[in-house]
């Protein structure tokens, strides 16, 4: 078999699943921001009471840039990347299902925590990916992440109007795990074999 083609292959599924990649963190962040009305709602909180909760989503996104700091360098973007989506992903619940502002705020704390985690890891791989294709692919992934957001606030808007607030909380929860997983197989094992995986 052709090594170059056996090469672009790979190539491009390593493209393919880091696209993938940066479409869920948008569309998972979105789904949680199109439900803040309804949260808010739900545990009668004030516009003050609210932004305590929300002090929590800022403190977990700082810490967690620096966790991924040291997390990323140490077990690698492959390693790091592919548990802590599996485990972004199911944080959805915490917000969706916290019964205090107490909760909301640690839940939202965790949830922008693993979120920035991933994005550490993410754009790491994306770097790995763009050196292995020898072009500028950054853009082109960041794009998609946006698209990510335009489709779960879609999703999260139309679960609102069907009456179904946590409907996709309860998707993730129940598939998150297992096509997190197969995403992460489809990036890193593409740019491993292609040679350009970053730390591991």
């Amino acid at each position: 078999m052709n090594t170059g083609r056996v090469s672009d292959r790979r190539s491009r599924g390593a493209g393919v699943g880091a696209a993938a990649y940066f479409l869920l963190t948008g569309i998972i962040f979105a789904t949680w921001a199109s439900r803040v009305p309804a949260i808010k709602g739900g545990l009668d909180l004030g516009d003050g009471q609210f932004a305590v909760a929300l002090l929590g989503l800022e403190a977990g996104a700082v810490l967690g840039l620096q966790l991924g700091g040291l997390i990323v360098p140490r077990v690698g973007s492959r390693r790091a990347l592919t548990t802590s989506l599996v485990v972004f992903t199911c944080a959805l619940l915490g917000p969706a299902f916290a019964p205090s502002l107490l909760l909301l705020a640690a839940s939202l704390l965790a949830f922008a925590a693993l979120n920035s985690v991933v994005d550490v890891a993410m754009n790491t791989q994306g770097l790995a990916l763009q050196r292995l294709l020898g072009r500028p692919v950054l853009s082109r992934l960041h794009a998609m992440h946006s698209l990510g957001g335009v489709l779960g606030a879609g999703a999260g808007a139309l679960a609102a109007r069907l009456g179904a607030a946590a409907t996709l909380f309860r998707v993730c929860r129940s598939g998150g795990g297992g096509w997190t997983r197969r995403l992460a197989t489809t990036l890193t094992l593409a740019v491993r074999c292609g040679g350009g995986t970053v730390g591991g």
